[in-house]
C-alpha cells in the first residue's frame, strides 16, 4: 500500500533453510531461524505491496503466482473518495476488494490497498495452507517466524507509530487508516534476538529491529500466517 515510486520486477534467491523449533515464543534461545525458500519479488505496480507479499509467502509452499492474477482475483472499488455530511471520510472496503487504482497513491486519495481476506481466499484457491489470519497479536508472528513459517504483516511505510485516523467504508464498516502517513505489506522472512528479517516489496531484503517492528505493527494488528 505504500505511495512510493514503481520499482521494477526482480526476484532473489530462495533463503537457505532455516531450523524450525515448533511451539517456540519470542523468548526462543534459538540464535536466528531464516525461513526456507521464500523468493523475493519487488512489487510491480505503485500499491500492489500486499499482492506482492502474498506472492512470496506462497513461494514457501511452491506456488507461483503473479501479482496481476491476484489482482485480477480479488478485484477493485474503483469508487473515488468523497465526505459525507458529517465530515466522514468515506472509501471502498478493503475487506472485501482493493480500494482504488492500483497506481494510485496514498497520500492523493486516489489508491489504498486490499486487507488480509480476499487475499487468503485467493491464496487458499491456489492450493496455500494458511496457519492464521487477521488480527494477530506480534508474541504469536515472532513465534510462527521462530518455527520457520512465512508472515505477511501490515505495517507502516516508515518503521513508526502513527495516529490513526479510520474511515467509513461505503458498506459501513470501519478501515484501518493512517493517512496522510503510508501503510505497507512486507513478507518476514527470519528472526533473531532482537531483529527480524523483512522482504519488502519496494526496498529490498534487510533485517529491521524488533522495536521498529513492533511500533509499525501496532498500528494494524493484522497478519497472514503461512504453513
Amino acid at each position: 500500500m505504500s505511495a512510493c515510486a514503481l520499482c521494477a520486477s526482480l526476484a532473489f534467491a530462495a533463503l537457505p533453510h532455516g531450523t524450525a523449533a515448533a511451539g517456540v515464543t519470542a523468548e526462543s534461545p534459538a540464535p536466528e531461524v531464516l525461513v526456507p525458500n521464500v523468493v523475493f519479488y519487488y512489487q510491480t505496480h505503485n500499491l500492489d505491496c500486499e499482492e506482492a507479499a502474498v506472492a512470496m509467502a506462497l513461494t514457501h509452499q511452491g506456488i507461483v503466482l503473479d501479482q496481476d492474477d491476484i489482482l485480477r482475483a480479488i478485484g477493485s472499488n474503483q469508487s473515488p473518495v468523497r465526505v459525507d455530511p458529517n465530515g466522514r471520510m468515506r472509501w471502498g472496503d478493503p475487506y472485501a476488494s482493493f480500494v482504488g487504482s492500483v497506481d494510485g497513491f496514498e497520500f492523493k486519495d486516489t489508491g489504498y490497498g486490499s486487507a488480509y481476506p480476499p487475499l487468503v481466499k485467493v491464496a487458499r484457491e491456489h492450493g496455500a495452507k494458511i496457519l492464521r489470519a487477521g488480527p494477530m497479536t506480534v508474541d504469536s508472528v515472532y513465534g510462527y517466524l521462530w518455527s520457520a513459517h512465512p508472515v505477511v504483516v501490515w505495517a507502516t511505510w516508515d518503521w513508526k507509530w502513527h495516529d490513526r485516523n479510520d474511515y467509513l467504508a461505503f458498506d459501513g464498516r470501519w478501515i484501518p487508516w493512517i493517512g496522510p502517513y503510508d501503510a505497507h505489506v512486507y513478507t518476514v522472512v527470519g528472526i533473531r534476538p532482537g531483529e527480524v528479517l523483512v522482504d519488502d516489496p519496494l526496498r529490498g531484503r534487510y533485517w529491521v529491529s524488533m522495536a521498529s517492528f513492533e511500533a509499525a505493527y501496532s498500528d494494524f494488528m493484522e497478519a497472514i500466517a503461512f504453513a
